[in-house]
């Protein structure tokens, strides 16, 4: 019974909610550049634009950036703040974060928390 149990806690912990029509920060372009020079550990600038699409401002806004590989294992994850860190309806907000050359990543996924502040 606990085994089941504990199988079934970790299976609602790994099912994560996917960004809905709701959400008012979205990702609308991403690129991806040569990073540092390092022979042994090559790496890539990863950048995002984020866009407040809600009618309200959000603050305190925090982006983690997962790399999946094509059977959905967990490669890497990192969080980073955008700059700026508070952004009003409509408005962007860049992400800038140095990160792995991994071959076998096949999906990058970005969970941006936030808080809502006043209009």
């Amino acid at each position: 019974m606990t085994r089941l149990l504990a199988a079934s806690m970790l299976l609602f912990a790994c099912a994560a909610p996917a960004a809905s029509a709701a959400d008012p920060v979205v990702v609308v372009q991403e690129t991806r550049a040569p990073g540092t020079s390092n022979k042994k550990k090559p790496g890539v600038q990863h950048m995002a634009l984020l866009k407040n699409t809600g009618p309200r401002p959000v603050r305190v806004l925090r982006v983690t950036v997962e790399f999946y590989d094509y059977f959905g294992k967990l490669l890497w994850a990192r969080s980073a703040v955008p700059v700026p860190a508070r952004i009003g309806p409509g408005e962007t907000a860049t992400l800038s974060l140095s990160t792995p050359s991994l071959e076998a990543a096949r999906r990058t996924r970005y969970r941006v928390d936030w808080r809502e502040g006043r209009p």
